[in-house]
């Protein structure tokens, strides 16, 4: 709207400026034919001829004329510079109008793609917090609670450690473009102040010493550990030996004013590691996904192991659990069993591997997932948002006196890569 006014002004001051033209070139017409007066009008004697300058002047004075400039072209080279610079002004105003559609466009997208990352953290909200389905078969307390638990299992192993991808339709949805969702549970990652403490306790161990450990012995998980990481990051082509260096930082800064994992990245050894700060679907590794601060024990969530922990240890989770598995599963949270029977008995057909005994030390058979992390990805168009969450389930009172189980976002990172 504003261009069209400008665009209206700039053409009315021209048609002026042209009026204007036409208005001097008629006054100066009427004032040489007005006087009447030529050239070879005499001065007095006859047969002299006036010098033009005095005739000019004369006849200036007796028509009551003022005299006009005797340059010729001057109103058109004014005119054609005025029209040059509007011409430039008009010129700079569309490409400054074209530049901000296109940033609009951008805005928007953007805007968008945010939404729908928002999105996929309500949509892992909705799985963390989906309640089993009502029956009419009436159960012994004890045993509701158990078949709620089991059914909480299940749904935890389902939804966790893959990326779920999900698309809007404008139309159905309210709201364009797809999200990209990855849930990860927070108490199958280690804690690195723990593992450092571990490491610290137990004392260095050589490849060549424990491969002559003695059948039936248990190797330092420490060392088990350090051996894995240290073979990890060697395929990677890093020489970063992290625990050495977690160590070293929990000498110098008290685990507890540490805010999350990303302040590892302080650490000057430490910085080739910001690539891999957080899990991508082409990536199995990931310092927030191998470590947390959420929580400060000492074993992990066995059915619920990050992507990264079954990296290191060299395991491959088949997936979803079957009703056989299920099955087994109960068997073995109601009887307690210890870690190596569990694995034996379930994990062992669910990661589709033995694992390492050294593992079985740092592993809960007891089912308590109550922290988990989110990765979404809000897509719009070529616009790509990121954001990573921490969220919490826990018990909460309704205004009635009920309990209700609720979901809390504790943090939220943007992430650019």
């Amino acid at each position: 709207m504003r261009l069209l006014t400008t665009i209206r002004s700039y053409i009315r001051y021209v048609h002026s400026l042209l009026a204007l033209s036409v208005f001097r070139s008629e006054a100066k017409k009427n004032v040489s034919n007005g006087c009447g007066l030529e050239n070879n009008v005499m001065s007095g004697t006859q047969g002299e001829r006036a010098p033009s300058n005095v005739l000019c002047r004369f006849n200036v004075r007796e028509s009551g004329c003022e005299k006009l400039p005797c340059s010729r072209g001057f109103i058109l080279v004014l005119t054609v510079g005025m029209i040059a610079i509007m011409s430039i002004i008009v010129v700079r105003m569309l490409t400054d109008l074209m530049s901000f559609q296109q940033l609009e466009s951008v805005l928007l997208a953007r805007e968008q793609a945010k939404q729908c990352a928002w999105s996929g953290i309500q949509i892992a909200i909705a799985q963390i917090l989906e309640k089993a389905p009502k029956s009419d078969e009436k159960l012994p307390e004890a045993d509701a609670k158990f078949k709620k638990q089991l059914f909480e299992l299940r749904k935890i192993m389902t939804i966790t450690n893959r990326w779920q991808n999900i698309s809007y339709d404008a139309t159905r949805d309210g709201i364009g473009g797809a999200c990209t969702v990855y849930i990860a549970c927070e108490n199958g990652k280690l804690n690195p102040f723990v593992l450092a403490g571990i490491i610290k306790s137990e004392p260095p161990v050589s490849e060549e010493q424990m491969q002559q450990t003695g059948v039936g012995a248990t190797k330092p998980i420490g060392n088990v550990i350090r051996s894995a990481l240290q073979k990890y990051f060697n395929n990677k082509g890093l020489t970063i030996n992290i625990l050495e260096r977690l160590a070293a930082l929990l000498e110098k800064r008290n685990h507890e004013t540490w805010d999350d994992v990303s302040e590892l990245l302080e650490d000057e050894q430490l910085k080739g590691l910001g690539d891999m700060l957080f899990l991508a679907p082409d990536r199995d590794w990931a310092l927030t996904d191998f470590f947390s601060l959420q929580h400060s024990s000492k074993v992990l969530q066995s059915w619920a192991l990050s992507r990264s922990v079954t990296a290191l240890a060299d395991l491959v989770p088949t997936g979803t659990p079957t009703d056989e598995d299920m099955k087994k599963i109960g068997d073995t949270i109601e009887q307690k069993r210890q870690a190596k029977e569990t694995w034996d008995l379930v994990l062992k057909t669910i990661y589709n591997k033995q694992m390492s005994e050294e593992w079985y030390n740092l592993l809960n058979t007891r089912f308590e997932a109550d922290i988990f992390s989110v990765i979404s990805y809000g897509t719009y168009r070529n616009i790509v948002v990121k954001l990573y969450a921490i969220v919490q389930r826990r018990r909460e009172k309704k205004q009635d006196g009920t309990e209700r189980d609720a979901c809390v976002v504790k943090k939220i990172y943007w992430i650019y890569e």
